[in-house]
């Protein structure tokens, strides 16, 4: 189909523009088709974003380790996420941690995101908590969503299997984060362990070695 030249005004341009937008002329089986294919283009794109950060995590384990505050590490995730009117509570003590932060930094990152993104409830928190052993950092992230059934809780650690659960957009993750998530926990020195009941919400705990 051949469009002629668009005239130089400007309220004429926008007519003769929608005079052949295609969308228009398309039957409403072909636009469901669309928004088909559009929607699967982009779960493809989150499954290869998400294998894409699954293997270049094990560079993150080539940093070395730095001295960082508590309470600005936690500032920096707070800065990363786009909250809206969620509460998100975290330790506010100076602490300083030996630590390889841009490992630390991805794993607390993927676990308070999903807290937000997983969590239907009207007034959204996510708590993190932080303290030490001798040998060990040790961090919770908790939420008041809407929990995990336990059948279900031995799956999401793996690659791949989300448990069918799905976020405030009805959307089902990919299976790579929390996959990720205790890939990097493990290689650490640490574990990684949830506990979750249903309509209560889920504690993340894990360990990273000192």
């Amino acid at each position: 189909m051949i469009i002629p030249k668009l005239p130089a005004n400007e309220s004429e341009r926008l007519n003769e523009v929608k005079k052949y937008n295609l969308l228009d002329t398309l039957p409403e089986e072909s636009l469901l088709y669309l928004n088909y294919i559009e929607e699967s283009s982009l779960t493809l794109k989150n499954y290869i974003d998400g294998m894409l950060q699954f293997y270049k995590s094990t560079e993150l384990l080539d940093q070395q380790k730095n001295s960082i505050s508590v309470v600005g590490l936690f500032e920096e995730i707070k800065e990363m996420l786009i909250l809206n009117k969620a509460e998100f509570v975290y330790p506010k003590d100076p602490t300083i941690l030996h630590i390889n932060k841009p490992a630390i930094s991805q794993i607390l990152l993927n676990l308070v995101d999903n807290a937000f993104k997983f969590n239907a409830v009207g007034a959204i928190k996510v708590q993190v908590s932080f303290f030490e052993t001798t040998d060990y950092y040790i961090f919770t992230v908790e939420d008041n969503g809407m929990g995990i059934p336990k059948e279900k809780q031995d799956d999401v650690f793996e690659i791949f299997k989300t448990g069918g659960i799905k976020d405030l957009n009805r959307k089902e993750g990919t299976g790579i984060g929390l996959a990720t998530v205790k890939n990097l926990v493990n290689k650490l020195g640490g574990e990684i362990t949830l506990e979750s009941e249903i309509g209560k919400g889920s504690i993340f705990t894990f360990t990273i070695k000192k």
